[in-house]
C-alpha cells in the first residue's frame, strides 16, 4: 500500500479534503489513469466549499465522494476495487446522503470496475465528456472552419489595442475583482450553479501560490478583461479550469482562448476544456472549435 493512504481512514470512516493534501495527493492523481478534468487536485479543492469532496480507503485503494449530498456521488477511485470494496464504497455514498453510484468515471477504469463487479450498470455519461484540441489548432485556427474564430478576433482587434499578460501577482486580484463583476451583471446570487461557480474561482484565486496552475489575462490599460487559468494534467495535456470575459468587448473569448494557446501552453500538444453538462450552447460552442477528441465518462451503479 501507498504509506500516504494512511493518511486517509479505512472505511466505513472518512475525512473532508484539504489544501494540505495536495503534497501527496495531487502526484496519485497524475500517475493514475484517471486524466479526466474532474480528478485533479486543483478541481477537487477549488469546488470543495458548494461541492464537498470526503476521503475514505478501502484498502490499498483511494475513495473519493463528492456532494452536496442530495447529488452526491463516488468519484473513480485511485487503486483497484474488487466486488467487497465496490459494494462497501456504494453504502459509504448512501451514508453521506448520496447516490449508490459512481459517476464521471474514464473508460479504463469504467471497464475495471465493470470486470469486478458484474452486477454493475455502465451508461455513457455523454454530458461529462471532456473537449479536447490540439494546441497548434487554437493558435493557427486553420482552414474555413474558423472562418467565425477569426472573424470574432479581428472585431476585437480592431474595437480594443488589448495587451496578453500572464496570470501573476498582482493581476490575481485583479483577476478577483473582475469575477465580481462579472456575477454581479449576471446576478450569481440568484443562480445557484452560478453561485457555485463563483465561490469554486474564488476558492482558487485565492489559493494560487499553493495550487500548482498557471493563467492568462487580456488587459485594456490596467483593467482585466478577461482571464483564464488551466493546470499540467498529464504529460502532453493541459486542462483548462475556468475563463472568465467581459462580454463588452466583441470577440473577447475566441481573443483569450487564441493569446493563451499561444503564450501559454506551447509546452502541451492538447489542451482539455471540460465538458459541456449538456448545455445546447456551451455544446454548440465547444464543438465549433473541433475537438481532436472527446474523453468518454461513464456512470455506473447496481442493475
Amino acid at each position: 500500500m501507498n504509506d500516504r493512504l494512511n493518511l486517509v481512514p479505512a472505511l466505513p470512516e472518512s475525512r473532508p479534503l484539504a489544501l494540505a493534501d495536495k503534497v501527496w495527493l495531487q502526484p496519485l492523481l497524475r500517475a493514475a489513469p484517471l486524466a479526466v478534468s474532474e480528478m485533479t487536485f486543483t478541481n477537487l479543492f477549488a469546488w470543495s466549499n458548494s461541492h464537498p469532496v470526503r476521503l475514505a480507503r478501502f484498502r490499498d485503494s483511494l475513495l473519493f465522494w463528492r456532494g452536496p449530498a442530495e447529488e452526491g456521488l463516488l468519484l473513480p477511485p485511485w487503486g483497484v476495487l474488487d466486488a467487497e470494496g465496490v459494494g462497501q464504497a456504494l453504502a459509504w455514498s448512501q451514508s453521506l446522503g448520496g447516490m449508490a453510484q459512481f459517476g464521471r468515471v474514464p473508460a479504463a477504469v469504467a471497464e475495471t470496475l465493470a470486470a469486478a463487479e458484474p452486477r454493475l450498470t455502465v451508461v455513457a455519461d455523454r454530458d461529462s465528456y471532456d473537449y479536447v484540441y490540439r494546441v497548434r489548432d487554437l493558435v493557427e485556427l486553420p482552414g474555413r472552419h474558423y472562418d467565425g474564430k477569426r472573424n470574432q478576433i479581428k472585431k476585437f482587434e480592431q474595437a480594443v489595442t488589448a495587451r496578453y499578460m500572464p496570470l501573476t501577482g498582482d493581476l490575481v486580484s485583479e483577476a478577483a475583482l473582475m469575477q465580481d463583476l462579472w456575477c454581479e451583471r449576471r446576478a450569481c446570487e440568484d443562480n445557484l450553479e452560478l453561485s457555485a461557480e463563483d465561490l469554486a474561482v474564488k476558492t482558487l484565486l485565492a489559493n494560487w501560490d499553493e495550487l500548482d496552475v498557471f493563467g492568462g489575462a487580456l488587459l485594456d490599460g490596467d483593467e482585466v478583461i478577461a482571464f483564464t487559468v488551466a493546470e499540467p494534467l498529464i504529460a502532453d495535456t493541459a486542462v483548462c479550469h475556468f475563463e472568465k470575459a467581459d462580454t463588452n468587448y466583441p470577440g473577447v473569448y475566441q481573443a483569450l482562448n487564441r493569446e493563451f494557446a499561444r503564450e501559454a501552453l506551447g509546452a502541451f500538444a492538447f489542451v482539455n476544456r471540460e465538458q459541456d453538462l449538456g448545455v445546447p450552447g456551451l455544446r454548440q460552442a465547444k464543438l465549433s472549435y473541433r475537438p481532436a477528441m472527446l474523453w468518454e465518462k461513464f456512470s455506473l451503479s447496481y442493475r
